[in-house]
């Protein structure tokens, strides 16, 4: 299925306009579907452009706070777990994945309740390991969302691949893991509701993508 059709390319100007006029996040539903109406986009490029368009403030505010990841080297690194293995997971998959307004890579997936760890977890979660052998944070801890069914299990399977790795510190389940990762000095999440509240961020989902895995990006510019 073609995403990147002329019609979404369209929509997107649109859609941007409206939220820089002052159409709020809040009533993000009923201007995507004026918009996705107008030029009849199906559910998954309505969804791709909630998740890649935003207005002017938002992407100067998070991208002032994007970092390289040599900035993570000796610091205190806080992931939130389903976030960034869920959009690992898509690109492995070639699922759509986006180059977001706000300089963020997302993926259209979105986190369900339904997920299952398997094969293409660890490859996803080896990935992750070896990036951040190449530049140790002090301490990394992944949070997952502690409602999701497997979230003991993969906690444990993290912590011991952490271990394994030479690296300090583990995985754990959280009622509140968007809210849990803001105690770190840096984050790692392409979630815009800690992104907002965090001072550091680093998108170590989007630096695999890019950098190990040369996925094509989707861009709505």
């Amino acid at each position: 299925m073609k995403f990147c059709t002329r019609d979404l390319l369209e929509a997107s100007q649109d859609f941007r306009y409206l939220l820089n006029r002052g159409y709020k996040r809040r009533n993000l539903k009923t201007v995507l579907k004026f918009v996705g109406d107008r030029y009849n986009l199906n559910k998954s490029q309505r969804n791709l452009l909630s998740k890649a368009v935003f207005f002017d403030k938002e992407i100067e505010g998070r991208m002032g706070k994007l970092i390289n990841i040599e900035e993570i080297k000796g610091c205190t690194l806080g992931i939130d777990g389903y976030n960034v293995l869920v959009t690992l997971e898509s690109a492995v998959q070639g699922k759509p994945i986006i180059l977001a307004d706000d300089g963020l890579i997302r993926d259209i997936a979105g986190k369900s309740r339904r997920y299952e760890p398997g094969e293409r977890t660890i490859q996803a979660l080896g990935l992750i390991i070896g990036t951040l052998r190449e530049y140790p944070p002090r301490e990394v801890v992944v949070l997952f969302d502690e409602k999701m069914s497997k979230s003991l299990q993969l906690a444990k399977r993290v912590t011991e691949m952490i271990d394994e790795s030479g690296l300090f510190g583990g995985a754990s389940t959280s009622k509140y893991p968007d809210k849990e990762i803001l105690e770190y000095e840096i984050i790692s999440t392409s979630d815009s509701g800690p992104i907002d509240e965090a001072k550091k961020v680093f998108d170590l989902a989007g630096y695999v993508i890019r950098e190990k895995l040369g996925v094509e990006l989707i861009h709505l510019m």
